[in-house]
Formats: structure tokens, C-alpha cells, sequence
């Protein structure tokens, strides 16, 4: 397979999205997944995955609307935007570096704190069970882990929210929180709850098919953040027609059904009538157009 990825204008973006629409059309599960979308200054940088032996086929179509592949240029400012981006929050990185370096030198207290404060949970959860540190370290820790928990969430949050480009980490990371066994033995439900949510918000705004697939399919997630998960992506699909025939093949092929099913059944209490209705012709309009291409 072949990742292509095109520097076009709005106008341009358009006949990109008919002549993907029409390969999908012209051969089937040639085309993987979504056609996803960037913005780089006044321009779009969209990407696809598409099988090797339609990869030439589906350029020479591209080049003569005008539309060209991703130059060595563009590669360049694309770097240079990514520099400037991070020069921001290089001061941060660099007090965030000394702060750890001063707390892995420093005493039990110091490091509990510093832990607290960067979400380090499972650096707390630790301390809370380490007799060797004292009473009142013991306590602290354990009394703080609520704390922390959320503090890794919201700085997970912020992170993707201020940049796209620490997106897909602070995704991985909300995801790790809420699917996290230790986390449901120590029953903090409603925090890794909050934790998954957080990570299905997130791929809504940027587009994220593939990771809501990944949350809906996790059977470590709580049960209702798969739900929700499944519901976010049937808003996806049934906002506009293009964004469902450009993602409803992939949902076909990596969303677990049976898996669905059974969550269905464990979370119905905690639905309204109208998600139960909005889950309901997900899955009808999935089966229906997997039946089509059977």
C-alpha cells in the first residue's frame, strides 16, 4: 500500500474528493480508509492510502486535473511550520525537563508532588503503597490520586486541543487512562470515564474514524465510552453523504458488530430513546451497505 499525500486549494480539494469518491466506487477496498485533511497556511495537505497496483493509475488521474503530489517544497514548509510550533512551547519543555531532573533528586515529598502535578498516576499509586516513605507520605499519595488522575487528563486534553501535532499522543494517552485495569480495581470509574470521553471528543474534532473504531472495539474501555464512541462516529457518517461514502467502507471492515451488540445490551439504561434510535440505524445502514457489497 501507498500513503499519497497532495498540496491542493479549496477548489482543488473538491475534484480530489469526486476522484477518490469515483475510485472507491470504480474498485472497491482500493482506496483504504478515509480521505483525511490538513491545513497548511491558506492551503489543504490531504492524505490517502491506496493499494499498490491502482497507485499509478490513480496519479496520472490526479496530475491531469492539476492536482500534484507532495513536492520536496512543500515537505520543507510543512517542517518549517512544525519548527515554529514547537518553539512556543519549547520554555515549557525545558522548565517541565528541570522540574524532573530536581525531583528525581530530591526527597520522597518532592517527587510525590511533582507527580501530582505532571498526572503521573501511576507514580502516586506507587507511593501510596510504599510504606518506606512514611506516614505522611502514604497518605498524601493515596489521598491524591483522585487528583492526579485528572490532571493527566486535562493536561492529555489541553495538549491535543492547543496542537494537532500532539494530537494522536494525548489521544494514546486518554485511551491508556480509561482502559486501564488498575484504575477499575482501585474503582475510579467515573475518572477513566471522563478519560475516554475526553479522548472521543478530540477525535471528533480532527476527524479521527479510526481511533473512535479502536475505542468502539476496546473491551477494556467502560462499556459506555464504546458507546459513545459507536454514536460519534454514526453523527460522522450521517452529517453529510460524502463523509459516508469516504468512511463507510473502513467502518465495515474494522468495526466490531457482535462486540457492539453486547455493549448495547449492558448499557441501555444509561441511553436515551434517541441514541437508542441513532445506535439502531448505525447499524442498519452498516449491515445494509456490507450486504451491497457482499
Amino acid at each position: 500500500m501507498k500513503h499519497v499525500i497532495l498540496k491542493v486549494d479549496e477548489e482543488k480539494y473538491k475534484t480530489l474528493k469526486l476522484i477518490v469518491k469515483e475510485f472507491k466506487e470504480q474498485f472497491p477496498n482500493t482506496i483504504i480508509g478515509p480521505l483525511r485533511r490538513g491545513n497548511l497556511g491558506d492551503y489543504i495537505i490531504a492524505s490517502f492510502v491506496i493499494r499498490d497496483e491502482k497507485f499509478n493509475q490513480i496519479i496520472e488521474k490526479l496530475e491531469g486535473e492539476g492536482i500534484k503530489l507532495f513536492s520536496k517544497e512543500t515537505k520543507n514548509e510543512l517542517k518549517e511550520m512544525l519548527l515554529q510550533n514547537s518553539i512556543s512551547s519549547l520554555a515549557e519543555r525545558s522548565e517541565h525537563e528541570n522540574i524532573q531532573a530536581v525531583a528525581k533528586n530530591n526527597t520522597p515529598g518532592a517527587v510525590l508532588d511533582y507527580a501530582i502535578k505532571t498526572g503521573d498516576y501511576e507514580k502516586v499509586i506507587q507511593l501510596s503503597k510504599d510504606y518506606r516513605s512514611g506516614f505522611e507520605i502514604l497518605k498524601k499519595a493515596k489521598d491524591s490520586i483522585d487528583k492526579t488522575i485528572t490532571n493527566a487528563v486535562e493536561i492529555a486534553y489541553y495538549k491535543a486541543i492547543k496542537s494537532r501535532y500532539d494530537a494522536d499522543k494525548s489521544v494514546n494517552q486518554l485511551i491508556k487512562i480509561a482502559s486501564d485495569r488498575n484504575l477499575k480495581t482501585l474503582h475510579k470509574l467515573d475518572l477513566i470515564k471522563s478519560a475516554g470521553l475526553k479522548a472521543i471528543e478530540i477525535c471528533s474534532i480532527y476527524n479521527e474514524i479510526n481511533v473512535l473504531i479502536q475505542i468502539c472495539n476496546n473491551n477494556n474501555m467502560p462499556h459506555i465510552v464504546c458507546m459513545k464512541a459507536a454514536l460519534k462516529i454514526a453523527y460522522v457518517l450521517f452529517s453529510d453523504g460524502e463523509k459516508f461514502e469516504e468512511n463507510i467502507d473502513y467502518i465495515i471492515r474494522y468495526l466490531n458488530l457482535r462486540w457492539l451488540d453486547i455493549v448495547s445490551l449492558t448499557v441501555s439504561s444509561e441511553m436515551t430513546e434517541k441514541e437508542k434510535g441513532t445506535y439502531k440505524t448505525l447499524i442498519t445502514a452498516i449491515k445494509e451497505e456490507s450486504g451491497k457489497n457482499a
